[in-house]
């Protein structure tokens, strides 16, 4: 009986540390899809930002610029 009991709590402790670090693998995965998530959109946002500037100087050098003037 005791040695039973003794059996059971050691799988039961054995399981809650494997839960414990069946967790911490799930949220340190997590945390690195989350960062790499957060690069793609930064990266995607900072080619978007650069391309429409691009097209943006592009279009000012296009258009010809008005001459002043003097009065």
């Amino acid at each position: 009986m005791l040695t039973s009991l003794i059996m059971v709590d050691e799988e039961v402790c054995f399981l809650s540390i494997m839960l414990i670090n069946l967790m911490i693998l799930f949220i340190v995965i997590y945390f690195f899809l989350l960062i790499s998530l957060l690069n793609a959109i930064i990266i995607t946002h900072a080619m978007l930002i650069s391309s429409s500037v691009m097209t943006i100087t592009r279009c000012h050098r296009i258009v010809p610029k008005k001459k002043y003037v003097d009065r």
